[in-house]
């Protein structure tokens, strides 16, 4: 199981470009690939993509964690190469923007609940803020997980909570945006940290778990 972040605020290797947004692409241990979210630019997307070695005709599945345009702007170009992907999207997403991607995908799945969208790679559902739904996904390997978290709008301690309610595995990391979270002991014990994108505290994490913190931007790849 890999993950792969290739669309960020930062890139991390020539050839790589940064632009304000998230998306990282999951490698499971069958060879399946699942994106997870598109950033804002497809161009940029699908030129990363092609850079780090991935063919996006090869991705099958697509979840998208809320629906801000620095998730979901790179999805139209996407699929404009790739049209033949589950496109996974909160419930709550408006019936115009489900049909909007419908329109363009070969199906959309609606998530409320933890929901499994490939092997090794789970849903935990949907999460609300406000008026904003938001979705997080587990990569999984041998009873491990990773986290991975889109913005983190509706914070980490729900999707935590709904974790250990599943028992699926115990959590040895997190990737991906942070947003403005700051109960920052509940990262305590983690082998892996890598706040991304629009972090609010990533010098705090950074000098509060030195051993765990990974500087994440493009091209950062994970291993489970």
């Amino acid at each position: 199981m890999q993950v792969t972040v290739v669309y960020d605020n930062v890139a991390l290797h020539p050839g790589l470009k940064a632009s304000w947004g998230f998306s990282a692409l999951i490698k499971g241990e069958d060879g399946s690939l699942s994106l997870f979210d598109t950033g804002w630019d497809g161009s940029l997307l699908l030129h990363n993509l092609k850079a780090l070695g991935f063919n996006p005709s090869e991705i099958g599945v697509v979840a998208i964690s809320h629906s801000h345009w620095d998730h979901l702007g790179g999805l139209s170009a996407f699929l404009a190469v790739n049209p033949n992907v589950k496109v996974y999207v909160p419930s709550s997403f408006s019936e115009n923007l489900k049909g909007a991607i419908a329109s363009k995908a070969e199906r959309v799945v609606e998530v409320s609940k933890p929901t499994r969208i490939a092997k090794g790679l789970l849903s935990l559902g949907e999460f609300r803020v406000g008026g904003l739904a938001e979705q997080y996904l587990l990569a999984e390997k041998d009873g491990e997980l990773l986290l991975l978290s889109g913005c983190a709008h509706p914070g980490l301690e729900e999707p935590f909570r709904r974790l250990r309610e599943l028992g699926v595995g115990r959590l040895i990391g997190v990737v991906g945006g942070l947003h403005g979270f700051r109960n920052l002991h509940l990262l305590e014990g983690l082998k892996i940290i890598a706040p991304c994108h629009c972090t609010q505290y990533k010098e705090e994490i950074a000098r509060l778990y030195p051993e765990a913190f990974k500087p994440c931007g493009v091209g950062l790849t994970l291993k489970l």
